[in-house]
């Protein structure tokens, strides 16, 4: 695997609709980028959450638990 695919949803402010969108992340990046694990030890379908934070000033990916997504039609990760 040369890059990681990401499904977006972008909420600036909770009262607005999310803006939808996709990106490819290289996997040197991403691994620069996490906190968690990396690129190579994920699989499909996991929640990524990426922010730049104040004070930083690169992205910063944190890798949430897998959980089961109980009533829903896909997880929050899958637009």
């Amino acid at each position: 695997m040369d890059h990681v695919y990401l499904q977006l949803a972008e909420r600036p402010d909770q009262e607005e609709d999310p803006t939808l969108g996709e990106m490819d992340v290289p996997v040197e990046k991403f691994d620069e980028w996490t906190l968690d694990e990396r690129a190579n030890d994920l699989s499909e379908g996991r929640f990524v959450e990426m922010g730049v934070y104040e004070g930083l000033e690169r992205p910063t990916v944190r890798i949430h638990q897998k959980r089961r997504w109980e009533g829903r039609e896909r997880s929050p990760g899958r637009l």
